[in-house]
């Protein structure tokens, strides 16, 4: 299909989820109250929409008036039902919608957890994990233990309370695969540590934890499996002289020890889609460089998509065929869809983007792969892919390669 873009009506503001399901591209709002927007994948004009209560907890004590259907932080499909995670509030809400009729209902509302952060679903759509902290063990402010909540699909029981402790963080999300839970904290503070943790599906409290020596990280919510690796987004944190930027980091699913990616952007990373050929990275425009969609594939080689300059999504998802779906997250919300095979070529080419920013060190320079010039303005080493394989060269300050 199509490059499409679609701006949303006034109220769809501040899109913060995506989700692609059977043909229709699910969006979730960060407003008072949320909304959910139901896309037709093949026509983004034609959706339609749910705008949740304007409802207010009645409980006593610090919840009592606080609404209860803000900020959609996450959606997941389990079974043919689309869920629900809100944000916002100081309970966790989980609610459960049909995606044809849009008819919903809560399935879980709970006060044993603050700051929900995140969930993800085992692969057999038999559990919800939901990431955040533990409000028996850490009253806020003092959020250092986290707790990972594990409910039972269906009838919705608590079946496991998984208590992680020494939390320096209000980031830590939560996925996994058939066989591991990952909880990962990021080094939020100036002084933190990033963190990883894995524990047996089958037994879920069994956690061993590896400290990264990487310090100073803001971690993105978004992570995604590729490859042996989860990928994270990462942002530099203004208080340190960490600069990430550009940079994701990764860790081996064997071994847990965290190492960054390069991108090869000078953007913050904030989204991802894996068709397990290939993990797509989506990177905000700044000032002074065009926003982008890298490509790396199983071998660790990237190439980019320059967006039109008009174009700032952020969230990205897709249909495993050759379709993108982003939204950006503004006042109203945008929506948009991008043809992979319009994107990329098998052999990327000069042809497809045009003269990039000042690359950072250790960049891979796809661009160059048939040609094409780019002036280095810093001296160091860079890794040049040329048809796939790479050579190293030392280049100078204002040298044209």
């Amino acid at each position: 299909m199509a490059y499409q873009k679609q701006i949303l009506k006034l109220g769809e503001n501040n899109p913060s989820a995506i989700l692609y399901y059977n043909g229709r591209v699910f969006v979730g709002t960060r407003t008072t109250s949320a909304k959910l927007l139901n896309v037709n994948a093949n026509n983004l004009a034609d959706y339609t929409s749910i705008t949740f209560p304007d409802v207010k907890y009645q409980e006593g004590g610090d919840y009592t008036g606080q609404n209860k259907y803000v900020s959609i932080l996450k959606l997941l499909q389990i079974g043919g039902k689309i869920y629900i995670l809100f944000s916002g509030s100081s309970q966790l809400v989980i609610v459960e919608v049909d995606p044809v009729t849009m008819t919903w209902k809560d399935v879980v509302t709970t006060r044993n957890v603050n700051d929900v952060l995140s969930f993800w679903s085992d692969v057999n759509g038999r559990f919800i994990y939901v990431s955040g902290y533990a409000l028996g063990y850490a009253p806020s402010p003092d959020l250092t233990t986290g707790v990972i909540s594990q409910f039972s699909v269906g009838d919705w029981k608590l079946v496991n309370t998984i208590i992680i402790p020494n939390i320096s963080s209000q980031y830590a999300p939560v996925t996994g695969d058939s066989t591991y839970l990952y909880y990962v904290n990021d080094a939020f503070n100036a002084g933190g540590v990033f963190m990883v943790w894995r524990s047996p599906i089958g037994s879920p409290t069994d956690v061993k934890i590896v400290n990264s020596s990487l310090k100073g990280v803001f971690l993105g919510s978004d992570m995604e499996h590729f490859n042996n690796y989860v990928y994270l987004s990462t942002f530099h944190y203004p208080n340190t002289n960490v600069d990430l930027n550009g940079k994701l980091y990764r860790f081996n699913k064997n071994t847990l020890l965290v190492d960054i990616y390069n991108t090869g952007l000078q953007n913050n990373v904030r989204g991802f889609f894996s068709d397990n050929n290939n993990l797509y990275v989506s990177s905000l425009a700044t000032a002074t460089s065009p926003g982008r969609i890298s490509r790396i594939n199983t071998s660790g080689n990237i190439d980019h998509f320059i967006l039109p300059s008009t174009d700032v999504p952020e969230l990205i998802t897709g249909d495993k065929a050759d379709n993108l779906y982003m939204v950006s997250k503004t006042v109203p919300g945008v929506i948009y869809r991008y043809s992979i095979s319009s994107m990329f070529t098998p052999t990327p080419t000069t042809s497809s983007t045009t003269t990039p920013a000042p690359i950072p060190v250790g960049t891979w320079l796809q661009e160059l792969v048939q040609g094409g010039t780019i002036t280095i303005s810093q001296s160091d080493y860079y890794t040049l892919i040329m048809s796939n394989s790479k050579k190293k060269w030392k280049v100078v300050a204002g040298e044209t390669l």
